[in-house]
């Protein structure tokens, strides 16, 4: 739906500010939980490695004279594609020409384009972090659903994560190094008692990320804080974070590299022109015939569970 003209002229309008509701970009959270992989190519192959090879020892005695015993590993591959996503917004001539100084219709244009295209992305990073029946690495071999719901006080969090991490390092030998909470689960963790008497005389008391990694055993914990409105344009609108009341626990590597395990990486395509990796892509182009400009912004990724095993989710959370 086009901006009418007098939604952006205001009758002694003050320069010196505005009002949007455009999110922190702290908020988005993607590029925060899984390394990213610049590639050059759209699509293309990775190698993966024989887990089962790689801890099991065929090494034995050497008598003399005798030859060492010999072992291998198998490779197999799996693939990448990075969709490409996009937006943009149209700017007229007559809309630009009566808007006020405070509202600077262009750089708003331009923020609102790469607060979508950011946001797209937020959503499909944690449409695959919070997929259920897809991570493997628990003491179940599928999603964990907890014996006391983390929205109750009394509940356990830090043993049912400390649960979880020590199957993870057994099934694959890597302790797990990040927690990603959903926004409401991290809200139910201020009031948990448990939680509470550990940092009671730590900064107030007040819950953090940084004062919860060391209480869940991990270096990083990470709020899905970024919110989305599912509701229809000019319909009913319907907010609401874009993680739901789940938390995943993995192993995570801390950069991208060769034999490196992980259980997920980010692959941005920098092949594309003008996109940076993991960046987004603003053009201005002219519309003469509409006597406009348009904004646009792309970008190209893709989001891919490297090691299924390297994770593990945790679902229904809340009452």
């Amino acid at each position: 739906m086009p901006i009418a003209s007098s939604a952006v002229h205001l009758d002694a309008a003050l320069t010196s500010i505005s009002v949007n509701y455009q999110q922190d970009r702290d908020a988005f959270k993607a590029e925060k939980i899984f390394p990213v992989v610049p590639v050059q190519k759209q699509s293309d192959k990775y190698f993966t490695f024989d887990k089962a090879a790689w801890h099991r020892s065929e090494a034995g005695l050497l008598a003399p004279g005798a030859e060492t015993r010999g072992a291998n590993f198998t490779l197999s591959n799996s693939s990448y594609y990075c969709d490409v996503v996009g937006v943009h917004m149209d700017v007229a001539d007559q809309l630009r020409g009566n808007a006020d100084e405070a509202l600077n219709i262009d750089t708003s244009a331009t923020e609102y384009v790469t607060d979508n295209v950011l946001l797209k992305r937020e959503i499909d990073c944690f449409s695959m972090v919070f997929e259920t029946s897809s991570w493997t690495g628990s003491s179940t071999g599928s999603d964990i659903t907890v014996g006391t719901q983390w929205s109750t006080v009394s509940s356990t969090p830090i043993a049912d994560v400390q649960a979880q991490s020590d199957a993870i390092l057994k099934n694959t030998g890597r302790r797990p190094n990040v927690l990603v909470l959903g926004g409401d689960v991290f809200a139910s963790l201020n009031k948990n008692t448990d939680i509470l008497d550990r940092i009671r005389y730590t900064q107030r008391g007040i819950v953090t990320e940084d004062l919860l990694a060391p209480l869940f055993g991990v270096e990083r914990v990470i709020v899905a804080s970024a919110i989305k409105n599912s509701g229809p344009e000019g319909g009913t609108t319907s907010m609401a974070f874009v993680g739901a009341d789940t938390a995943w626990l993995g192993y995570v590597a801390p950069s991208p590299g060769l034999m490196t395990p992980s259980a997920g990486y980010l692959f941005a395509w920098t092949g594309l022109e003008g996109v940076s990796a993991g960046g987004v892509q603003i053009q201005k182009m002219r519309l003469d015939t509409k006597f406009s400009d348009r904004i646009v912004g792309v970008t190209s990724y893709d989001f891919v569970r490297t090691g299924a095993d390297f994770g593990a989710l945790f679902t229904d959370l809340l009452a």
